[in-house]
């Protein structure tokens, strides 16, 4: 006569094996979390670095006056974003960064862009990073 159902150690086993496949698929979502906070930051930066570039006085060629601009004075942007730093060079307002921290330090610890370009950093970037040389 066969028994019908199955037995404890089988049982044990499937609950172990999704236990290890359950580990695995947190263990890439939250990479995956990571990874597209830092998109999110990249992208945050790049738009408001474009908008710094288009408020550019057309006539002098130089930048806003404010370290925290005003946003009506940004050209295509409502709102800084949160987590996002704006640097300008206040008395000459000829250069600026805009840098954001990142989860991913393979890459540096913030993406940086200024009037010269971005790049990734490992420290803090400061106004004079971003002075053309």
């Amino acid at each position: 006569i066969m028994k019908k159902g199955f037995t404890l150690i089988e049982l044990l086993v499937v609950i172990a094996i999704i236990g290890i496949l359950s580990a695995v698929v947190l263990t890439s979502l939250n990479s995956s979390r990571d990874k597209a906070r830092d998109a999110k930051a990249v992208s945050d930066v790049k738009q408001v670095a474009l908008a710094f570039e288009l408020s550019r006085n057309q006539t002098t060629g130089l930048f806003p006056t404010s370290t925290t601009p005003a946003t009506a004075t940004l050209t295509g942007l409502s709102a800084i974003p949160s987590g996002v730093t704006l640097l300008t060079n206040t008395p000459g307002r000829t250069s600026f960064c805009v840098y954001s921290a990142l989860n991913d330090v393979t890459q540096g610890a913030y993406y940086v862009a200024s009037q010269d370009g971005s790049t990734y950093r490992a420290t803090v970037p400061t106004i004079a990073d971003c002075d053309a040389a």
